[in-house]
């Protein structure tokens, strides 16, 4: 559906369960749920969904929302995603009855209570947000690939579309391409349609596992415990998993100190050779000469009992390395 058609059919279904009430107090409770535009800014320059992150954000929140003060009833609210403002934002739209009937209540009496619901409601939103950051730019797994339902959903699709593969009609050789158009037709089906057929597949593959699945009652506490056993394994690597994060990042921490002494150090000792070069005195320029060429050169110079007298005085005259920076610009003159 294009966006005004969803908004409008929205909206009547919201009307139509609002009828159903009688007459109400209120029509809905509406919240926003806005981001730091420096946040933003972050994001869109590390190549992240914002839309994405709002909507998980939205939806976390309403979920412990429910769990928390309806654990046995259902809520129901609308989110939207504005971009006409600096600060990218959701608009919560929360309808004014559970499920089962029950008067919805947001806030309390004191809406500064830091104890009350919609303190509760900021609390969660600002986790949330700090999770999801965690999450896209520190875990190997980000929250923004697709959750569980998504994947088993889009294999299903694959799983029905291989089953249907025509042998006799498409050559082995086209098997690929005619499962990427099938598959590519099957997720562009209404949702009522590829429902159905997730359903099907469904079940016949729980009649596939049925027999063995009644065969094997009489060992449910041997798999409970299996259950509880890679409960824990997956426990212990998270936690193994968090560990080497942290090593990772204090390595990191001090591969940055490194580097950062290292620059310094190196700083340090471009400048005591730029000193040293230009200092004054008649036998520290061969032994601070860079080159074994350099230094012979000096050598010869101060030998030559014709050139002696000349060299001490000219090199008495100027700052020590001039010469050798002179005859460095030379040699690359005859080269």
């Amino acid at each position: 559906m294009a966006n005004e058609a969803r908004v409008a059919a929205c909206k009547k279904v919201w009307e139509d369960l609002i009828e159903r009430h009688g007459e109400v107090k209120k029509y809905a409770y509406k919240y926003v749920y806005s981001l730091d535009p420096r946040f933003c800014e972050l994001m869109v320059a590390a190549g992240k969904d914002i839309d994405a992150l709002l909507i998980h954000g939205s939806r976390g929140v309403m979920r412990n929302f429910q769990e928390k003060y309806y654990p046995d009833d259902k809520v129901g609210y609308l989110v939207g995603i504005h971009h006409d403002r600096q600060h990218i934002h959701a608009h919560l739209l929360l309808f004014p009855y559970t499920a089962n009937g029950v008067p919805l209540r947001v806030t309390d009496e004191k809406i500064r209570d830091p104890n009350g619901r919609f303190a509760e409601f900021r609390k969660v939103a600002n986790k949330h947000v700090r999770d999801y950051f965690t999450r896209e730019f520190d875990r190997p797994t980000k929250a923004s690939d697709p959750g569980f339902e998504q994947v088993m959903q889009t294999r299903m699709v694959s799983s029905i579309a291989s089953k249907g593969f025509p042998k006799t009609q498409v050559a082995a050789a086209d098997r690929f391409q005619w499962l990427a158009e099938e598959k590519r037709r099957l997720q562009a089906l209404a949702d009522a349609e590829l429902r159905q057929l997730l359903v099907k597949r469904l079940e016949a593959l729980l009649k596939m596992f049925q027999p063995s699945r009644d065969g094997d009652e009489s060992r449910a506490g041997e798999y409970k415990d299996m259950l509880t056993m890679n409960g824990r394994s997956q426990v212990e690597l998270k936690q193994k998993l968090e560990q080497l994060e942290g090593v990772i990042k204090a390595a990191r921490a001090k591969q940055d100190a490194n580097r950062q002494e290292f620059n310094t150090a190196q700083k340090a000792l471009t400048n005591c050779r730029y000193y040293s070069a230009h200092a004054r005195g008649h036998g520290t320029l061969a032994l601070e000469a860079e080159t074994r060429e350099e230094r012979k050169w000096l050598t010869d110079l101060m030998a030559n009992p014709a050139l002696a007298a000349t060299a001490r005085t000219a090199l008495t005259k100027q700052p020590l390395g001039e010469v050798g920076c002179l005859r460095r610009r030379q040699r690359g003159l005859q080269r």
